[in-house]
Parts: structure tokens; C-alpha cells; sequence
């Protein structure tokens, strides 16, 4: 299984992300590609804990095509191809705040 996360649910050593590149911006999911760098020859562990997270893509767009992206996208990071991943289309912290 290869290591991965979403950019806020990662947690990393200070020390260890001081020492590294950081995030790349010219990646669009640079959060996976950090995790996966950062984590060769190194331990990579998961937290067990319940996180509640939005729905609001699944609602938005429909169950069934987020499942078709996640999927493919799933498969390009897969393969290490992130800058393919710059090309579909999905939109990172471009929604509508709630109200409150």
C-alpha cells in the first residue's frame, strides 16, 4: 500500500519537513507527493481515530462521478504521475464558506 493524505489530515515531524523541499506548488495534490517522498525509508503511520470530514464534493457533483475521479486519480498517483493529476478538474478550496 502506498502512504498517502490529504493535506489536512497530515501530520510531519517539523524537523523532517524543515529538512525537506516541502510542498511543491507546481502540483496541484503536492500533499500526496510529499507524503509519499517524505515516507521512503522512513516509518509511515496512521492515526486510528474517527475524522469527520464534508461530503459537500459527493453532494455537489454525485456519488458516482467523485467516485470515478477519486479512482483515477487514485490510479495516476498510483503510477507517480502527479503532474497528470494537475489536469483534471477538481477544485481545491473553491467553495462557499457556511454561514455562521
Amino acid at each position: 500500500m502506498l502512504p498517502s493524505g490529504a493535506g489536512a489530515c497530515v501530520a510531519v515531524r517539523g524537523g523532517l519537513f524543515r529538512s525537506s523541499a516541502g510542498f511543491d506548488p507546481v502540483l496541484k495534490f503536492d500533499d500526496i507527493e510529499l507524503v509519499r517522498r517524505l515516507s521512503k525509508g522512513r516509518r509511515f503511520g496512521i492515526v486510528e481515530e474517527k475524522v469527520f470530514v464534508s461530503d459537500r464534493r459527493f453532494r455537489d457533483s454525485g456519488y458516482v462521478r467523485m467516485v470515478a475521479q477519486y479512482g483515477l486519480m487514485a490510479l495516476i498517483l498510483a503510477l507517480g504521475r502527479y503532474e497528470w493529476a494537475n489536469r483534471i478538474n477538481y477544485e481545491i478550496g473553491k467553495h462557499e464558506k457556511p454561514n455562521g
